[in-house]
């Protein structure tokens, strides 16, 4: 009897794991259709904007902008400390955005308990960029 029982919530959990808990850290289990990965994607920058534009944590700000900037310029999404910075030293790298943008991220990184109201505007400027032309745009105004 309760290895039946015990075998269902197995497969309950997995199930439940698959469709709700894997895609929210950042693990995308099921293949998806365009159509709700476009979704997802939108649904996700939003929610990145709104942390963005409402938190004073420079470590929020920075994450967010970076996890932000990586979505657009290689259409994917990334969650976790340790993967996000790993996207950070990426982002320095990445050559279909200026340099400034990485190293202005960078520098917040560095210094969590800064209270540099302009560099978290700029970095918070660069986090909410519509696409790569208005980052481009934001960097050289902003360096």
């Amino acid at each position: 009897g309760d290895s039946l029982n015990e075998k269902d919530n197995l497969e309950e959990f997995l199930f439940h794991l698959k469709e709700n808990c894997l895609l929210s850290v950042g693990i995308p289990f099921p293949i998806l259709d365009k159509k709700s990965e476009k979704r997802i994607l939108a649904e996700r920058r939003q929610a990145l904007l709104s942390k963005l534009e409402s938190s004073e944590n420079n470590e929020v700000i920075w994450m967010a902008a970076a996890v932000l900037i990586y979505q657009q310029v290689r259409n994917g999404t990334v969650a976790g400390d340790f993967s996000i910075r790993i996207v950070l030293n990426q982002l320095e790298k990445e050559k279909k955005i200026s340099h400034t943008v990485g190293e202005t991220i960078k520098k917040l990184s560095e210094a969590p308990s800064s209270t540099d109201l302009s560099l978290r505007r700029k970095v918070s400027l660069m986090g909410s960029a519509k696409n790569s032309k208005a980052l481009a745009t934001i960097a050289s105004k902003l360096s």
